[in-house]
């Protein structure tokens, strides 16, 4: 999807699932892609993976209070 509105970027994330749905990517012409993968629950929360990427810059979102 390209330019997503946040609606559109909260309604993709609601469809990722683990399952049939694991990942996509968003594209934005003026801020960059971001990748997003996941979706699985676990112990009642969903976990996603994200990855940011914009002219040769690139982040993974990870969160560190969690082991593995």
């Amino acid at each position: 999807m390209s330019n997503p509105s946040w609606d559109q970027v909260h309604s993709i994330l609601d469809q990722l699932d683990g399952y049939n749905l694991d990942n996509t990517s968003l594209l934005s012409d003026q801020a960059g892609d971001l990748m997003v993968a996941g979706g699985d629950e676990y112990n009642g929360v969903r976990l996603y993976y994200l990855s940011y990427y914009d002219d040769g810059y690139s982040e993974e979102l990870v969160n560190s209070s969690r082991d593995g």
